[in-house]
């Protein structure tokens, strides 16, 4: 079965997304890593995963119920960071609401996905992948580039939380329209505008401090579109910031002292490449305009010509110039030159002639290529070219397949010189090939399992060809006894030494820093460790199972916890080794406080509100279940449960080794909220008959009359109370 691969991310939007995506583009142009952009490149904050699991409707159900109670989530893009050598992000500072919102997440999909272990830290790094895999050895140069582009700050808005199902959007939930988006209507551009205009009506309305480091007022605030910061109506314009910049031409220098000299507005550092981008579009208007009149034709302005002197006027005899002085000279006029008027009528004909020429080839250019073109081929292709139908190349005028030189078709692959169809499996896995979801393998069309060759994928390891959780190796089988109203029954449990390991190795020491955990983390860090969540969740559909009344399934649960032995040997040496809930399980046995922590897990399972008694003085644990007041242990409302051995519940009145019966008030430890368990009355009535009936047998010397006796011998049958020796 191939297992889906689920993320909750958030996609950043407007100025933040152009940036980042300009950003990896450069990183991955000028320094040749391909981590990120092996695939479509989308800047986004991981809020959860990737995980797996079995119950995808109720994984989007618990994310949009975890989400649909917040509105506007902001939070800052703030500097860069890095993992090692090997990851490079975006830093984000987030909110108080960010925070919290990632908690919500992760607290609801813990118990139903498999998924990595930082996801339940508590202090979550927030932050946008740059560059990884294939840094390690550009890190140093690659760090100095992204240090040179750090913007100071850049503000935004959680809108919208994607769910990821196989790296596409399977569900988006817009926190401004409030509502759950399926695939199509989250790539949908109009939905998209009609967020950012309800986020638009919603930031004018917002009352804050102006961004702007002179003004500071308290007012009402705009978001820039540039900068993402808020500012009041007087500083909401964008300027240039900044002293002259030296990187500049004199001319563009000058321009920008200038468009710095105005009051109003802030220093906006993104405006900087609008600025330019308008700044040329202003100048290549000029050129253009200055082109076109440079092109234009000059005007026209007709001369008059002489006219020609007629033949009389040439032979005319000169006058005399001894009497008169010659004041100018003028020349004659040439004669004026009279050309032929053409013959337009051949000129047409030869037209007439060249087009009836042309038609005629394009008509019968197939009958007649091969005279006109003798090399080229049938279908059209040149001599010396590869033809449209790969892989086949025109060699004097014969088609031939040569798939080395004119390559193939899609999915077809080179084999010597012709091509072959690319057999693909379901999934686009090439024939031959490991596919990306191990550990299958693509085999003449079909997806087998291959874990040998392909590997497993992580916390899996490899079984023959197949791969198995790592949690999952070593079962065996676990028959776990209980005893509901006199009738004993077994419930049969598969538990695993490779989980029993992983929480064997698990620390138990906790950190203060600065303060430390309450007991009530203390414990549910025992209650909550996912791996054994997931597992030991099995056992309580197994309580289920047993029967549909809900209090019965409480008295299965609990008759089971307490049947299982007490660890008498850790008890005397003093050597115990803290167990989970599992541990118990696994090895069948546990002293108070670990057999208590199992049956609080178990009745939380089943929807109860669960609390522990911790008696501190006589170091001793025990479990309260919520019921009526009257049947409580000490007026708490909750009724008293010993897991140590068989016993009625809310019977407080046992002897413990060493210290006799409890006497000091316990801690109480809030485990689970949930329904009362209000059909104890049955329980509280034979607990009473049993303290006065263990009253009697001690007054009498442990002798009791034949009533007296099949009381007692029915309450320890009903209820499996072991004696003792």
């Amino acid at each position: 079965m191939i297992r889906n691969h689920y993320l909750i991310e958030f996609r950043f939007h407007g100025h933040a997304k152009k940036y980042l995506k300009k950003l990896i583009f450069e990183v991955s142009k000028r320094f040749r890593v391909k981590g990120v952009t092996r695939k479509r490149v989308v800047p986004h904050i991981t809020l959860f995963g990737p995980f797996s699991t079995k119950y995808e409707k109720k994984m989007v159900s618990e994310v949009v119920s975890a989400i649909e109670n917040y509105n506007l989530v902001p939070f800052k893009l703030k500097g860069f960071g890095h993992f090692g050598k090997k990851v490079i992000y975006v830093d984000v500072e987030p909110s108080e609401e960010l925070k919290k919102l990632r908690r919500d997440i992760a607290q609801r999909l813990l118990s139903i996905s498999r998924t990595q272990e930082f996801d339940s830290a508590h202090d979550f790094l927030f932050h946008g992948t740059i560059a990884f895999k294939d840094i390690e050895q550009k890190f140093d140069s690659t760090w100095n580039f992204l240090k040179e582009k750090e913007e100071s700050e850049i503000n935004q808005y959680l809108l919208r939380v994607s769910i990821i199902k196989n790296q596409r959007i399977l569900y988006e939930y817009d926190l401004m329209q409030r509502k759950l988006l399926n695939r199509r209507q989250a790539l949908s551009k109009n939905l998209w505008k009609k967020t950012i205009e309800i986020l638009k009506k919603e930031l004018p309305a917002m009352e804050g401090i102006c961004d702007y480091h002179l003004c500071q007022k308290r007012t009402k605030v705009y978001k820039c579109k540039y900068c993402d910061g808020y500012f009041c109506k007087e500083h909401l314009q964008p300027k240039l910031p900044g002293p002259p910049y030296y990187g500049t031409t004199r001319k563009e220098k000058d321009l920008m002292l200038e468009y710095q000299k105005p009051t109003e507005g802030h220093p906006c550092a993104p405006y900087i490449d609008v600025w330019r981008v308008e700044q040329e579009r202003k100048k290549r208007e000029q050129y253009e305009a200055l082109d076109r009149f440079i092109r234009s034709k000059p005007l026209r302005v007709k001369t008059p010509t002489p006219e020609p002197l007629s033949w009389m006027d040439r032979i005319k005899p000169k006058e005399s110039t001894v009497e008169q002085p010659i004041e100018k000279f003028e020349r004659m006029p040439k004669p004026i030159k009279v050309e032929r008027k053409k013959d337009s009528s051949k000129i047409i004909m030869i037209g007439i002639i060249f087009l009836l020429i042309i038609t005629s080839i394009l008509i019968f250019k197939d009958e007649i290529s091969p005279f006109l073109f003798p090399l080229n081929c049938s279908d059209g292709t040149f001599y010396n070219h590869c033809s449209e139908n790969k892989p086949y190349y025109c060699l004097n005028g014969t088609l031939l397949e040569k798939a080395s030189i004119c390559g193939c078709p899609y999915d077809y692959k080179i084999k010597n010189e012709s091509c072959e169809k690319i057999v693909r499996c379901k999934d686009g896995t090439i024939s031959g090939e490991c596919s990306s979801t191990k550990p299958w393998f693509c085999k003449d069309g079909n997806l087998i399992n291959k874990a040998s060759l392909c590997g497993c994928p992580t916390n899996e390891v490899p079984q023959g060809e197949v791969c198995i959780s790592k949690f999952e190796v070593g079962p065996k089988e676990q028959n776990l006894q209980y005893v509901l109203r006199g009738v004993t029954k077994n419930i049969t449990f598969t538990v695993y030494s490779g989980l029993n390991d992983h929480l064997a190795g698990l620390s138990r020491y906790y950190y203060c820093d600065p303060e430390c955990p309450s007991d009530r983390e203390l414990q549910l860090r025992y209650l909550d460790q996912k791996e054994q969540k997931e597992y030991l969740a099995i056992l309580g559909e197994k309580i289920k199972s047993e029967t549909n009344e809900k209090d019965d399934q409480v008295r299965i649960a609990i008759s089971l916890v307490q049947k299982i032995p007490y660890d008498w040997a850790g008890f005397e040496t003093g050597i115990l080794s803290d167990r989970y809930p599992y541990e118990v399980v696994y090895d069948n046995k546990g002293v108070c406080g670990e057999k208590s922590r199992l049956l609080a897990f178990l009745l939380r399972e089943l929807g109860f509100d669960i609390v522990l008694f911790n008696f501190k003085t006589e170091q001793h644990m025990a479990v309260g279940i919520k019921c009526p007041e009257k049947y409580s242990y000490e007026g708490t409302g909750y009724c008293f449960i010993e897991t140590a051995r068989p016993a009625i519940i809310t019977d407080d009145q046992e002897d413990y080794v060493g210290v006799g019966q409890l006497t000091s008030t316990p801690q109480i430890i809030h485990i689970s909220d949930g329904i009362s368990f209000d059909s104890v009355s049955e329980e509280y009535e034979d607990a009473q008959e049993w303290i006065r009936i263990n009253k009697l047998s001690e007054s009498t010397g442990r002798v009791l009359d034949i009533y007296n006796y099949n009381m007692w011998l029915s309450l320890v049958i009903k209820y499996g109370v072991e004696l003792s020796k």
